[in-house]
């Protein structure tokens, strides 16, 4: 099974997911800040969420990136 992205949460409630140390998350943005503010990552480096949603179809997995709530979606949680 592959590795998974640890989250942790600061004293603010921020949360930052990681993954040997970097910024790393698949599935949404790797920081999520309390006032809703949201930054998207892959390995360490900021990427467009776009990004995740070229790397899951290329997987065969369809979601969508929704620019009005800065979500993504999966076709399993529709």
């Amino acid at each position: 099974m592959k590795e998974q992205p640890k989250c942790t949460v600061d004293q603010f409630g921020t949360k930052r997911w990681r993954l040997h140390g970097k910024y790393h998350r698949e599935d949404g943005p790797a920081v999520e800040q309390p006032a809703g503010v949201k930054y998207w990552y892959l390995n360490g480096k900021e990427a467009h969420p776009e990004t995740l949603v070229d790397l899951h179809l290329s997987r065969g997995t369809f979601c969508y990136y929704d620019e009005q709530t800065d979500t993504l979606h999966f076709a399993e949680n529709e």
